[in-house]
């Protein structure tokens, strides 16, 4: 594959794996406010809230904090509200158009601790593919009927 072709794969994969959380902000959007704040038992992260910051906080400390070196600040896991997670992934999304812009070429570049990039980039959006699971999950519990999320979509 050419160097260029690899390129616009990232960029469409990527764009898949955004469309598909726009997706998941909407449907979190429906909730009542005690509802994406609240405990739910059997779930790692407690909470959607939670989930949805456990998620950019494994992009921010993989891609942006340690493959590209920058010092961004977590989400702390507190109750708080859809827009809050929304601004933070405006964030994840800037650091990641810019990681695959910088890094597209050498993406079986080995980094950190003899992870490629093509790893870290392959983990970062099925790590987020395993949540957006349990947050559907957790919607359905609180009596929600989650949308389709997937990336092939029929509704």
């Amino acid at each position: 594959m050419k160097a260029e072709d690899q390129k616009n794969l990232l960029e469409q994969q990527y764009k898949l794996i955004k469309d598909s959380r726009e997706v998941v902000f909407r449907f979190c959007e429906q909730f009542n406010p005690s509802d994406y704040t609240k405990e739910i038992e059997g779930f790692g992260r407690g909470s959607i809230y939670n989930t949805q910051a456990h998620i950019a906080n494994t992009y921010t400390f993989w891609v942006a904090n340690s493959v590209m070196e920058k010092s961004l600040p977590y989400l702390k896991y507190e109750s708080n509200d859809i827009g809050t997670i929304c601004k933070a992934f405006d964030t994840v999304n800037s650091f990641m158009e810019e990681f695959i812009m910088d890094y597209w070429g050498n993406m079986n570049q080995t980094r950190l601790i003899s992870v490629t990039l093509l790893q870290v980039f392959t983990h970062v959006i099925t790590h987020e593919f395993h949540h957006k699971g349990q947050i559907m999950s957790m919607g359905r519990q609180l009596g929600y009927i989650p949308p389709d999320a997937d990336i092939i979509r029929f509704s």
